[in-house]
């Protein structure tokens, strides 16, 4: 056989391998990202189709392949999807070989691959509802007509708590969009901060491909770093609990993010948000309402940051990161202060009278513990007279998380 003949078999099988090569690789994760803290949120769960389950385990469950082959055309890395699973963890999955429904949040793992995520932690179905109605009063999926002749996808979990704490309530919802190939978050009430529990949530949100390296590379995975924003990283996502796998203050409620196929953001430059109620001239107003709030969207802050305010006594422990907020109160003598820890975060409560003065009742209040509620009481209020609401950790710093939320009504 003459050299020619044996370079030009050798440039084939060249030409060839790499042509196979190229054909194998699936197309990099890569979007437009944008963050919205304002949507409208359309529960389907009444409406939508429920999935098919072996298992009756309503904490760590993986449905049974739901075929979109020929009624749903959706690409992702490229390549068309033909079914998925859902987790009752906050996650679906186009890998329908998978079996496990892994509670140990990790993007990262190439055991847990082709994943889109929304809310990934150790969550369960309704536990409230009737016996036996679990997973369909919680996961539905509905396709709709969208934009003329596309379809739209929608996947909800809807009143999903916090394992083993049937007082939490998390909605969340993936659309999948033809044509654009588009992908959205959308979070209705997510109420997971009620003052009863000392539970960190240590969740993720984001998606991962269908090969994921030991070390992720660029395009393998996109996870959340910072919460409520648009910035997904690929790095930091490998180890379960650490990096971007452990966020831990809640999406907002009624707050959305939109991947748009294309090319990605610019590098996201993160700036800490400082409270904006850190003294006393910028106290939030809060609301008096007529009974105890059933959630607490709206009403979700943080203390990590804050100063502490200066020419004040100190209350009970350590206010170095006091918030302020303040009420009045126009039809009610009688009001109740109460301020739910999250898990990590040790409040005190201190009411003081529109001159920044502590009430002579007693006015500071620090009885429980991390997680846990604390509660003012008074039927002394004076009408139409402004009260402030001094908030923070009864430690040093403003604890593991620095996240409570807070309401004021008239109920005794």
């Amino acid at each position: 056989m003459s050299k020619v003949k044996i370079i030009s078999i050798g440039l084939i099988l060249f030409i060839t391998f790499k042509a196979t090569e190229l054909l194998s690789q699936t197309a990099p994760l890569k979007y437009e990202i944008t963050y919205s803290p304002h949507v409208e949120y359309n529960s389907i769960l009444s409406k939508g189709k429920t999935f098919v389950w072996k298992s009756t385990d309503i904490d760590n469950s993986l449905s049974e392949e739901v075929s979109l082959k020929d009624i749903f055309n959706f690409h992702y890395q490229g390549e068309l999807v033909k079914g998925f699973k859902i987790s009752t963890n906050g996650w679906i999955t186009f890998n329908t070989s998978l079996t496990s429904s892994e509670p140990q949040n990790n993007l990262g793992s190439p055991k847990i691959n082709s994943v889109i995520a929304p809310f990934w932690d150790d969550i369960s179905a309704n536990s409230k509802v009737t016996f036996g109605q679990y997973f369909d009063a919680s996961m539905r999926y509905m396709i709709e007509p969208y934009d003329h002749d596309s379809k739209v996808l929608t996947i909800e979990w809807g009143g999903m708590e916090r394992t083993a704490d049937g007082s939490t309530n998390l909605n969340f919802q993936l659309k999948l969009y033809e044509k654009s190939n588009g992908i959205q978050f959308l979070y209705g009430e997510m109420n997971g901060y009620t003052g009863g529990s000392n539970y960190i949530y240590s969740y993720s949100c984001g998606m991962n491909g269908s090969k994921i390296s030991d070390v992720p590379k660029d395009g393998e995975v996109l996870a959340l770093r910072h919460d409520n924003t648009s910035d997904f990283v690929s790095s930091d996502a490998s180890v379960a609990n650490k990096g971007c796998n452990s966020l831990y203050y809640l999406p907002n409620c009624y707050s959305t993010i939109t991947f748009k196929p294309g090319e990605p953001n610019k590098p996201y430059i993160y700036t800490a948000i400082l409270p904006g109620n850190d003294d006393q001239e910028s106290a939030f107003h809060v609301p008096v309402v007529a009974a105890e709030p059933n959630g607490h969207c709206g009403q979700v802050y943080s203390s990590e940051g804050a100063t502490p305010s200066h020419d004040l006594k100190t209350c009970k422990g350590i206010p170095d990161d006091d918030v302020w907020f303040k009420f009045t109160s126009y039809k009610s003598t009688i009001v109740t202060v109460k301020v739910y820890g999250a898990g990590g975060y040790d409040p005190v409560i201190e009411i003081l009278d529109d001159g920044w003065s502590t009430l002579k009742e007693p006015a500071c209040v620090n009885e429980t513990g991390e997680g846990m509620t604390e509660t003012w009481h008074s039927d002394k209020i004076v009408l139409k007279q402004g009260y402030y609401i001094r908030v923070y950790d009864a430690r040093k710093g403003s604890g593991k998380t620095g996240v409570f939320s807070i309401a004021v009504f008239t109920t005794p």
